[in-house]
């Protein structure tokens, strides 16, 4: 493990590089209204916003990254990046081919441009990014371990990119799930609706989302608190009823088991940012 600080890159400067084994993370800062042209990398990475924003663009798909975005970016692929008015600071995680080879035993997730941003992986990604503020003897573990989760929850919320397509009856019952999660609710009134047997759902909800309907529906939840903790200002018990739990106790205990931090501290780091 290596560490190099306040060294200059052509791509921005470079304020801290971790070499772990499989990937290389690099902290950088890109400076307001700075250009880069249309370039590629050797490696696949993703890339983490943690202050500021840009628009980067897959060929003619432009993608407007705001703090938290994360995006997955193959090898070879060409994309250009238009800062903002207050510049950037970003993590750039990048991927061993060796790593990428074990990973692709799971999934090709890796293979793929996707932008993404929600509450979940945001959380996941404050977590990672104090890991490599810290960088103690344990924070290799850590690391790689909420990266592989990060991967994980691309491949939860982009199935339809793996080796097959759900049905359309599984994508009408993962609608309905996200669209009622606060309550409501029930395996057997979801199986009923999309005209298929409960045990039917079950097997294949599992075989492409990768959980069960219950642990979606409380990914979803926490998803939906996570998003009101950033953007709203409802006390901690009106989010967590809005969010489908049963009380401020109910969120808390999920909320931490899940991310390592309550829900008042979340929304703290979220704004002190």
């Amino acid at each position: 493990m290596t560490s190099d600080r306040y060294s200059v890159t052509p791509l921005g400067r470079c304020l801290g590089t971790v070499k772990l084994e499989g990937f290389i993370l690099t902290e950088a800062v890109y400076q307001p209204n700075f250009t880069l042209k249309k370039h590629l990398h050797d490696r696949a990475l993703m890339s983490i916003v943690l202050r500021g924003s840009y628009t980067e663009t897959f060929g003619r798909r432009p993608n407007d990254c705001k703090p938290y975005s994360v995006l997955m970016k193959p090898i070879g692929t060409d994309h250009a990046d238009q800062y903002g008015s207050r510049g950037a600071r970003c993590l750039i995680i990048k991927v061993d081919p060796k790593k990428l080879e074990s990973i692709r035993t799971f999934s090709r997730v890796l293979d793929q441009s996707i932008h993404i941003r929600d509450g979940l992986l945001a959380a996941l990604a404050m977590r990672l990014y104090k890991e490599f503020k810290l960088m103690d003897s344990a924070s290799p573990f850590s690391i790689e371990g909420l990266i592989l989760e990060m991967l994980g929850h691309f491949v939860r919320h982009h199935p339809e990119s793996g080796s097959s397509t759900p049905p359309h009856w599984l994508r009408t019952a993962e609608t309905m799930i996200r669209e009622h999660s606060a309550g409501g609710l029930s395996s057997l009134g979801i199986a009923s609706t999309v005209g298929v047997h409960p045990s039917h759902l079950a097997r294949m909800f599992r075989k492409f989302y990768g959980c069960t309907i219950g642990d979606y529906l409380r990914r979803v939840r926490l998803e939906r608190a996570a998003q009101e903790l950033v953007h709203g200002n409802t006390s901690l018990a009106e989010v967590a009823l809005a969010a489908g739990f049963y009380d401020q106790s109910h969120l808390t205990k999920a909320f931490q088991s899940k991310f390592g931090m309550t829900p008042g501290k979340y929304r703290a780091a979220w704004r002190s940012r």
